[in-house]
């Protein structure tokens, strides 16, 4: 089916225009946002140790369990908040993420619903993960 003329472009301006307010309301993200234990307690259970995780809308890293080898985020913002010890990133969205499939045990996404009209931010997807997706 095609779409109409111009959708595209105009989806393509509001997804620049969304990532310019979320990449403002970003700066000082991990200094004000502390994670909660609790929830990153119950995300390292659900993962364990010998999983390997790609964290998709990973933001700063906040819920970042230790088997993380990727994290994927939209945002330069949030991406340069990322601790120095954190697993590499790369900037993408959700549904052009750079992985094949089953090339990770855990595809996770964790309050990226806070960042709607973002095109894919909070798109895990068990393509990617042949064990386990987590969405919360």
């Amino acid at each position: 089916m095609i779409g109409k003329p111009g959708a595209t472009a105009k989806r393509i301006a509001r997804n620049n225009a969304v990532m310019a307010l979320y990449d403002t309301l970003g700066l000082g993200y991990r200094r004000t946002r502390q994670p909660d234990p609790r929830i990153a307690a119950q995300i390292e259970a659900a993962v364990g140790a010998s999983m390997t995780v790609a964290n998709i809308g990973a933001g700063a890293g906040s819920y970042e369990p230790a088997a993380t080898i990727v994290a994927i985020e939209p945002s330069s913002t949030m991406l340069a908040q990322r601790p120095p010890a954190a697993a590499a990133a790369v900037q993408a969205v959700a549904e052009r993420r750079p992985l094949r499939d089953g090339s990770v045990d855990v595809a996770m996404a964790v309050l990226t619903a806070q960042a709607p009209g973002i095109g894919g931010i909070g798109i895990c997807s068990n393509a990617t993960a042949t064990t386990l997706a987590i969405a919360c």
